[in-house]
């Protein structure tokens, strides 16, 4: 009779193995699925499994698998199933957090990582996506102390090193001092100088101030203006959401010494983990024509735009905006545009982007007049010249372009980087002048408009070097052959940044 419970023991220990051998086989042949990129034929064999085993690598394995799916919501339910189901297991808690993080979920991520530092508090991931919450929060002060804290315990923890100089550059003061040449065909030169600085202080306080000084050669005569503006950056990191409000004055050497204020607010909402939604509304001068440049009223501007912005780790790219700028004429000039571009190589040292742009404007009228006056124009019977006055509008301006983008770090301290918008369809409706009589018999000058088609090009290059840790020099070069005009810009511009002192210290 004692056989009989004998034989029963070697058979359960024999099932026992048995199950044993086909659970550690089914997990191994999920994660071959997975190296095979079969992410669906992985999470059907892990759903069969895990219903009816609690196996914590088959758990951790399937909602790794969903994330990769974008099974987002199934993963997330795997997630809290393998947390409640080992609560002692301070990684599942890691795992967790990581995924609610990069989803965007920072309310939820930062509980549940905390959670897992009570278990770990040495933990260097929770510790440092924690120090990146703190950071997108405003409080540098918490970001920093967490950071430093992780490289105390691993002085080799590269993300570490590169978040704790990163908050010193966030904090520290920049200064930029630039000049710029410009000449075009209208003709117009000029020769812009810009001082400008900025300093964080707190997520309430991050001010800037700039100036900026213009000289204008027309073909007559020389101009020039001031422009003073002082703008304030507000982060209420909670909420996804950053206001830039600037104020300032403007003034130019026509309108008699007076000063006419500026302004902008800028409102910037994250809307999703690549998405950003901007809304601004900005009153500015108008200097690109020469007929507002002898304005003398000062001619000014109130833009008003509409946009969202796609940037997925700055190798995907994408904006798709709508425009409107509004003249004291109560004319406004309506622009809508959108533009993509895409990764073609990224290593350590070159990135190259491609991609489209296609954009359309036009104005509610035209503000394209004759030069001379209509008595000039009918005693010399010649064609009747135009231009735009005091500002351009155009006509059904549609443009459709080829976009590449480049940047080229080298090992030394000298950096590369250009754009090229080259234009490969494009027309506008083109104005021109002519005299017509009236049912009266009276002469006068009539506007009409040709479907023109043209090519734009627009091309930008820059040179930066790196003078020392805080110091840098950036040459650029730009030129553009639009349908207005055509122009060439060369610049100059010193940059201080005080990141590198702050960190010695």
């Amino acid at each position: 009779m004692k056989i009989i419970p004998l034989l029963l023991a070697c058979l359960f220990a024999q099932l026992l193995r048995a199950q044993t051998i086909v659970s550690t086989d089914t997990v191994e042949y999920a994660r071959a699925r997975v190296y095979a990129k079969d992410f669906a034929g992985a999470d059907h064999l892990l759903t069969g499994y895990n219903a009816r085993h609690l196996d914590v690598n088959a758990l951790r394995l399937q909602a790794q698998v969903l994330y990769w799916s974008k099974a987002y919501e199934r993963a997330d339910n795997v997630h809290r199933r393998a947390v409640a189901a080992f609560p002692d297991l301070a990684v599942l808690k890691l795992d967790y957090g990581r995924f609610l993080y990069e989803l965007g979920k920072y309310k939820q991520a930062q509980v549940v990582l905390t959670q897992c530092l009570a278990q770990d508090s040495l933990q260097p991931e929770a510790n440092l996506i924690l120090a990146r919450l703190s950071y997108q929060d405003g409080h540098l002060a918490a970001a920093k102390s967490r950071a430093s804290f992780m490289l105390k315990y691993y002085p080799s923890n590269a993300e570490a090193t590169a978040l704790l100089t990163e908050l010193h550059e966030a904090q520290a003061p920049y200064v930029r001092l630039s000049s710029r040449y410009l000449t075009d065909d209208q003709p117009l030169k000029a020769l812009v100088h810009e001082l400008e600085g900025t300093w964080y202080r707190s997520w309430l306080l991050t001010p800037t101030a700039r100036l900026q000084l213009a000289d204008f050669t027309l073909p007559e005569t020389a101009r020039n203006s001031a422009w003073l503006q002082v703008s304030n950056l507000l982060r209420f990191n909670q909420l996804g959401l950053t206001v830039d409000v600037a104020g300032g004055l403007f003034r130019s050497e026509l309108n008699g010494g007076k000063w006419y204020q500026t302004g902008s607010v800028l409102f910037t909402k994250k809307a999703a983990r690549y998405l950003h939604l901007d809304l601004s509304t900005e009153r500015k001068p108008y200097q690109r024509t020469l007929a507002s440049l002898r304005s003398t009223g000062g001619l000014m501007q109130h833009v008003s735009a509409a946009a969202i912005r796609f940037d997925k780790s700055e190798r995907w790219l994408g904006k798709a905006a709508y425009e409107r700028q509004t003249f004291a004429d109560q004319n406004a000039v309506h622009t809508a545009y959108a533009w993509l571009l895409v990764p073609l190589l990224i290593n350590k040292g070159a990135t190259l982007q491609g991609g489209y742009a296609w954009s359309y404007a036009t104005a509610n009228h035209s503000t394209y007049v004759p030069v001379r006056a209509l008595n000039e124009i009918i005693a010399t019977n010649a064609p009747v010249e135009g231009y735009y006055a005091p500002y351009f509008s155009p006509k059904n301006q549609v443009v459709n372009s080829l976009l590449a983008s480049f940047k080229i770090t080298p090992p030394w301290k000298v950096a590369f980087s250009g754009q090229a918008n080259i234009g490969v369809f494009a027309r506008a409706d083109n104005p021109y002048l002519f005299l017509n009589k009236s049912p009266a018999d009276e002469l006068y000058v009539e506007r009409g408009f040709a479907r023109t088609s043209y090519h734009p090009v627009d091309l930008q290059f820059a040179c930066r070097v790196k003078l020392s840790p805080a110091l840098s020099l950036t040459a650029d070069y730009t030129y553009r052959k639009l349908f207005f005009f055509t122009s060439q810009q060369a610049g100059l511009q010193l940059s201080y940044h005080g990141a590198h002192q702050q960190h010695r210290r």
